[in-house]
């Protein structure tokens, strides 16, 4: 219910991000029906994996230690999500399918091939179904690797154009920045889930909130988390820049 009522609460500001603001400046392609049911989608998501993680949670939220069992988890989490994303996630928006040019397949096999990085999968996403943006990523760690290209990108760009692109997201596996990624976030979850601990334990008694795994604190939670993510931002966003221009 209370997820439901954020939903309710942001859909305004996320349609006019997404779907309003993207026709104004000539970006997006996609009709009103396909915004809602890629929104439907992303709210469908949202409860699958929020809904559990939140009870899982819930149940620690009484142990002394619960912060860093749940950063513990977290870890864990984010590693099986990386994991599942290109082969769950991302066709579940997107229409996928093999990259059917074998020579340009090919270069880019072997140019990732040259710099140890043994990659076998490349696939097409059809983005102009949605969009005008051009777009390439490597995406799955282990077994679920792969090059996704987007269409948009193999219909307006030239093949060397594309080769430059694909160099630039290889730069990111060359530095290893999906694992710096995926660390950076698992020590950030800490000192996060710390903090909301010491505003938890200071409410016991406050805005209705009766005990730690009172459900109560959920509101109280979220908006400590938010806030504590906002100020976060400038320092990972900063970094991200630093990231990106090392893959160039």
């Amino acid at each position: 219910l209370f997820l439901s009522l954020m939903a309710l609460v942001q859909f305004p500001l996320r349609f006019y991000s997404s779907h309003i603001l993207e026709h104004k400046y000539g970006l997006s392609n996609q009709k009103l029906k396909g915004w809602l049911k890629d929104y439907g989608k992303g709210l469908f998501l949202t409860y699958l994996f929020s809904v559990p993680v939140i009870t899982g949670l819930y149940y620690l939220l009484p142990l002394q230690l619960w912060w860093l069992y749940a950063g513990v988890a977290y870890f864990f989490l984010i590693v099986f999500m990386n994991h599942i994303f290109p082969v769950l996630i991302f066709p579940f928006f997107y229409k996928i399918e093999p990259y059917k040019d074998r020579r340009m397949k090919n270069k880019l096999i072997d140019m990732a091939k040259k710099f140890g990085k043994r990659i076998d999968n490349v696939f097409v996403a059809k983005e102009s179904e949605k969009s005008k943006k051009a777009n390439a990523m490597f995406a799955g760690i282990g077994n679920t690797k792969r090059i996704v290209l987007f269409d948009t990108l193999l219909n307006s760009f030239t093949k060397d154009e594309v080769e430059t692109v694909i160099a630039h997201e290889l730069g990111h596996y060359v530095n290893k920045d999906t694992i710096r990624y995926i660390i950076i976030d698992a020590l950030r979850i800490f000192p996060v889930l710390l903090i909301i601990d010491y505003i938890l334990r200071n409410s016991i008694g406050k805005f209705g909130i009766t005990a730690m795994n009172d459900i109560t604190s959920l509101p109280l939670f979220l908006l400590a988390y938010y806030l504590i993510e906002l100020a976060f931002m400038p320092v990972l966003n900063t970094y991200s820049r630093h990231r990106e221009k090392e893959a160039d």
